[in-house]
C-alpha cells in the first residue's frame, strides 16, 4: 500500500517551479510589473517588459501573490496567462482586489497564450484575445493606456505528470515549445513606456 502511495504522489508531483521576482533600473519613476502563472513563463515576459522600461524607469517586477499594494507605483503593468478561455481568473480577481488604486495611475495589461503564438490566423487571434483583455481589465474603473497578447511557452517538464496527461487530453492543439517573442515584448514595452511615464 506504501508503495502505491508513493507511485501516486510521484504521477501528482510537480517540478518546483521558480517565479522570477527582481528590481530593475535607477531612476525615473516607479513602475510595477506584476505577473501571474502558474508553470512561470509568464514571469519570464514579465521580465523582458521590465528589463525594456527600466531604461526610462525603477521597476518591480512581483509575481501577483506578493503584492498587497500598488499605492506606491506611478504606473502599473499586468500579465497573466489564458486559462479555459479567459485572462487568468486569480489575476482578475487581484485587478478588482486594487482597481480603485490602479485607476488612479497610467496602466497597462498583456496575455500569454499558446493558441496565439501557434495559430497561423494571427489577425482573428489578436480580436479574440484583445477582446479578454478588454473583459478583465474592466473590472478597473479606468481603462489602460494598452493591451497586447503574446505567444505562450507550454513546456510539459513543468508540469506533473498528470496535469500535463490531462492538458494533452483536453487542448484542442497540445503542441509543446516556445511560442514567446521577445523582441515582440521589448518593442511593446518600450512603445507603452511614454505612456505609463507621461507627467
Amino acid at each position: 500500500m506504501a508503495a502505491a502511495g508513493a507511485g501516486a504522489f510521484t504521477v501528482t508531483r510537480a517540478p518546483l517551479i521558480t517565479m522570477a521576482e527582481g528590481d530593475l533600473g535607477t531612476t525615473g519613476p516607479r513602475i510595477l510589473v506584476g505577473y501571474d502563472s502558474q508553470y512561470g513563463s509568464t514571469g519570464e515576459v514579465a521580465v523582458t517588459v521590465g528589463q525594456a522600461l527600466a531604461e526610462r524607469a525603477r521597476v518591480s517586477v512581483r509575481h501577483l501573490s506578493h503584492v498587497d499594494s500598488v499605492d506606491d507605483f506611478d504606473a502599473i503593468v499586468v500579465g497573466a496567462p489564458v486559462q479555459q478561455n479567459r485572462w487568468k481568473a486569480s489575476a482578475t480577481q487581484w485587478l478588482g482586489d486594487h482597481g480603485t488604486a490602479i485607476s488612479a495611475v497610467p496602466w497597462a495589461i498583456f496575455l500569454t497564450s499558446m493558441s496565439f503564438g501557434i495559430s497561423p490566423d494571427r489577425a482573428g487571434q489578436t480580436v479574440a484575445k484583445q477582446q479578454l483583455l478588454a473583459a478583465a481589465a474592466r473590472v478597473v474603473p479606468s481603462p489602460p493606456k494598452a493591451s497586447a497578447p503574446f505567444g505562450g511557452f507550454l513546456d510539459y517538464g513543468r508540469m506533473a505528470p498528470a496535469n500535463a496527461a490531462f492538458y494533452m487530453l483536453m487542448a484542442a492543439d497540445d503542441t509543446a515549445g516556445d511560442f514567446r517573442d521577445f523582441a515582440e515584448v521589448t518593442r511593446w514595452a518600450r512603445k507603452i513606456g511614454p505612456l505609463l511615464l507621461k507627467p
